[in-house]
Order: C-alpha cells, then sequence, then structure tokens
C-alpha cells in the first residue's frame, strides 16, 4: 500500500513541475510529507475479538497452530513444540473452523491462505461452540467448487522415523468432503535405562538386616511402531445448518519393544545374573463424531454432538532371567465410548443471553488378564450433565454472566 501511495505523490508533484515551468510567479511549490496508510487488522468488543491474519504470515505458516503463533494474538499462548494453544492464564483454548470443532488433522490440513480471519470468544453463547469457555474459530475462504491437497513427510536420522500425511479438500456448492491419511513409522535400538534399586530387610536369610543395592544395565534393546490414521468427512453447510458426518479409523502396531539388561548386585548372596523382557501390543479403534446445527429462528439455535468409538487392546509381556525366573502379563481390551451433548441458546435480545447445556457419557471396558495371575475385569462409568448459563452484555464492552450446573457421576467396576 505504502509504494502505491508514494507513487501517486510522485506523479503529483512532477505535474506540478510542469506547471512552474509555464507560470512560475502564480504557482507555489510545497514538499509533501510521506503518507502511510494502515489497515484494520484487529476489532474488539465484548462479545469477540476478530484478528485478520497477513499475507505474509498466512504464506509462513505450516498449519493452522503455526498461523496462531506468528499472529501474536495478546489473549492466548501457543506452544510451538506441542502445539498447545492456551490462554494468557494457562487454560485450554477450544479450536473451531468455521464453527466446527478442529480435529488435530484439521489444524495440520488446513490451507493457511485460505483464512480470512481469526476469532477469539470469551464464554460465547453461540450453540456451534458446544458451551466451550474459551475459543478460537478460524473463518476461511468459500467456494463454489474445488479443493486442494496437502501433502507432508517428516525424516529423522538421529532416531530412524519417518512420518507422511495427506489431506485433501473439496467442495461443491453446499457439500465440503475431506480425506486424511498418515502414517508414522519408528524404529530405535537404543531404549533402556540403567537403574539402582535399594533394598532393606528386616532379616536377610539369618544374616540379620541387611541393606542390598540391584543394579540394572541396559545391554541390548529394540523398539518398533507402526502408526496409521485415515478420516473421512461429509460437511453440509448453509447459514441456519450444519451437518458434519466424520468416521474414523486409527491402528497403532509395536511388534517390539525388547530389552535385555545385566543385574548385578552388592551382595554375594545374589549371583549376577541377565534379565529379558520381550513385548509387544496392537491397538486399533473406529470412531463416528457428529455435529448438528439448527438456526430454527433468530432468538433460538440447538447444537447436538454425538460419539462413538469402538476399541480393541491387546498386549503381550514376558519377563525372564537366567535363574529361571518368569513373569507373563498379558491383555485383551474391549471399549465403547459414547456421548451425546445438547447445546440450547436463547438470545431474546442482544444484551442477554440464556443457553442450556445436557449431557450424557458411558464408557464401557472389558479386560482380560492372562498369564501368571489371569483375571477378568469390567468397568461401567457413566455421567449425566444438565447445566444452565446466563449472559449480559453492556454497551459491547463488557460482560457478567451466572453458570448453574447438576453432574451425576456412576461407577460400575466387576470381576469374572
Amino acid at each position: 500500500m505504502k509504494q502505491v501511495i508514494t507513487f501517486i505523490i510522485t506523479l503529483l508533484c512532477a505535474l506540478c513541475a510542469f506547471a512552474q515551468t509555464e507560470a512560475q510567479d502564480s504557482i507555489k511549490t510545497k514538499e509533501l510529507g510521506e503518507v502511510v496508510v494502515e489497515a484494520q487488522m484487529q476489532r474488539i468488543n465484548a462479545e469477540v475479538s476478530t484478528y485478520i491474519p497477513m499475507a505474509r504470515q498466512k504464506n509462513a505458516a505450516q498449519n493452522a497452530v503455526s498461523l496462531l503463533s506468528m499472529m501474536s494474538i495478546p489473549q492466548i499462548s501457543v506452544d510451538p513444540v506441542s502445539q498447545a494453544v492456551q490462554t494468557a492464564h494457562g487454560q485450554n483454548v477450544s479450536i473451531f473452523i468455521d464453527y466446527l470443532p478442529a480435529t488435530t488433522e484439521d489444524l495440520s490440513g488446513m490451507k493457511t491462505q485460505d483464512v480470512k480471519k481469526v476469532e477469539y470468544f470469551m464464554h460465547p453463547s453461540d450453540a456451534r461452540f458446544q458451551g466451550a469457555k474459551y475459543v478460537i474459530n478460524f473463518v476461511m475462504q468459500k467456494y463454489e467448487w474445488g479443493g486442494y491437497t496437502k501433502l507432508n513427510a517428516n525424516k529423522w536420522f538421529g532416531v530412524n522415523r519417518t512420518e507422511g500425511s495427506v489431506y485433501s479438500k473439496m467442495a461443491y456448492k453446499r457439500m465440503t468432503f475431506d480425506i486424511f491419511a498418515d502414517e508414522t513409522y519408528l524404529t530405535n535400538k537404543h531404549i533402556g535405562q540403567n537403574l539402582a534399586e535399594n533394598y532393606r530387610f528386616t532379616d536377610l536369610y539369618g544374616e540379620g538386616p541387611q541393606s542390598v543395592v540391584r543394579k540394572s544395565e541396559t545391554e541390548s534393546s529394540h523398539y518398533s511402531n507402526n502408526s496409521n490414521n485415515v478420516s473421512f468427512r461429509a460437511l453440509y453447510n448453509t447459514s441456519s445448518i450444519q451437518v458434519s458426518n466424520r468416521i474414523a479409523y486409527s491402528l497403532t502396531d509395536i511388534p517390539h519393544n525388547d530389552v535385555n539388561s545385566r543385574l548385578t548386585y552388592s551382595t554375594d548372596l545374589f549371583p549376577t545374573s541377565n534379565s529379558s523382557t520381550i513385548a509387544s501390543s496392537r491397538d486399533w479403534a473406529i470412531k463416528y463424531n457428529g455435529d448438528y446445527f439448527f438456526k430454527l429462528s433468530q432468538q433460538f439455535a440447538l447444537n447436538i454432538e454425538t460419539t462413538y468409538t469402538y476399541g480393541n487392546n491387546k498386549s503381550d509381556s514376558h519377563y525372564s532371567t537366567t535363574n529361571r525366573l518368569s513373569i507373563i502379563n498379558n491383555a485383551k481390551e474391549d471399549v465403547h465410548n459414547a456421548t451425546a451433548y445438547l447445546h440450547l441458546n436463547w438470545n431474546p435480545n442482544k444484551p442477554n443471553q440464556f443457553f442450556t447445556n445436557i449431557g450424557v457419557q458411558h464408557h464401557w471396558n472389558a479386560i482380560n488378564y492372562y498369564g501368571n495371575t489371569p483375571s477378568k475385569q469390567k468397568y461401567d462409568v457413566g455421567l449425566y450433565f444438565f447445566g444452565q448459563n446466563y449472559k449480559h452484555i453492556f454497551n459491547e464492552k463488557w460482560n457478567v454472566g451466572a453458570s448453574l450446573a447438576w453432574i451425576w457421576e456412576t461407577n460400575n467396576a466387576s470381576s469374572g
């Protein structure tokens, strides 16, 4: 913008010089100062703080979180290592994209050049934010049709780690589809630790009180991990209705988590020996997530969130020593998690806002231990929630509110 204005000023000065040549006595010259025009990059009121990212920030950012870090929004703190986003006082911030909850895949796959503005809400009344206290909402460029595909790949050589992911988004009129897939492969033959443990006995083999130090030193190890994630989402979006359905599958396979160690003792009562731990695990899960928003009228809005997850986990562990000690600890687990939340907003007028939250969570876990000490455990945990909130906004500068909540939790653990 500054270059354009400088060019205009230069042109005007050239015209003035030409006029002076024709009639020097009738025209007085005056040196013009530099003119700088700055765009309004932020707007703040009691409901929302709005920030406009600059083009160089959007082009330099690799993902949504790195864009937040570059924008330096004063109300939030961004950890570039853990990718955590919190308020300046340490509370967690929920992140949304066009009023829909953003997953890790959405944030990493975002095309940052399409970000029009970033909104920060504190205790928002909009039902689409599902009762979150602190919210960052990315408002994106809308397309009639079209899309993009984003590829990421990383390689570490100090530790043999390879990562790759693909995120593809396609829009057609009011429908948007996106697909995400990634894989992480890791091997490491330098894991393990050296331990020194101090045991105190009141009477050891009739020798009276004894203190024995056992040292464990890792001699060799082998760890490998292969993780995969795939997800697909279909979104229908209008000004009054949002319907989002996402299904995802994840798999983590650890075929080797093995360690061989040497055991030494501070007394001759125990001979030097070797220990071996051979362990493996395989976890997979399938998850459904549905978000539904309906603008019932100018005063009423309804948001419903539902999730269901089924997981299957299996782990095997065998610890043995050269003095014939053998400990086998294997387990299988089935997991069912289901949640449903309803958020109802009633805004009779702009200063007064009421929102009601109703929620149900239920978790079922069945664990089967087999090996040296076989057993079966079942867990049934339920949580039921009801909350009523009120907020009053004064002159769009500050607000005051009150909340009332009721929570009922049930726990049932049994062994088979």
